[in-house]
């Protein structure tokens, strides 16, 4: 690797040769400022996504929970001389 001073890279989307995914979240941050309309979008899409997550969780608990009181319910076997 060459790492003398007048390699322009310095990381991600920075210098000349920046990596492409950071230099596309840097013009989106220019763009875009903290609490433009493009931004509020994608937080509350965050936030849908996480509650679509926790009603699949929340259908598993349930569903565990049910099997667990159907197997309670069953007879128990006992022995008769």
């Amino acid at each position: 690797m060459n790492h003398n001073s007048s390699n322009k890279h310095q990381g991600c989307g920075s210098g000349m040769y920046g990596c492409p995914i950071g230099e596309l979240i840097n013009q989106v941050r220019s763009t875009f400022g903290s609490e433009s309309e493009f931004r509020q979008h994608i937080r509350n899409s965050k936030v849908e996504f996480l509650k679509a997550i926790r009603s699949i969780i929340d259908k598993k608990i349930q569903d565990l929970e049910q099997s667990s009181k159907i197997s309670e319910r069953r007879a128990t076997k006992v022995q008769v001389d």
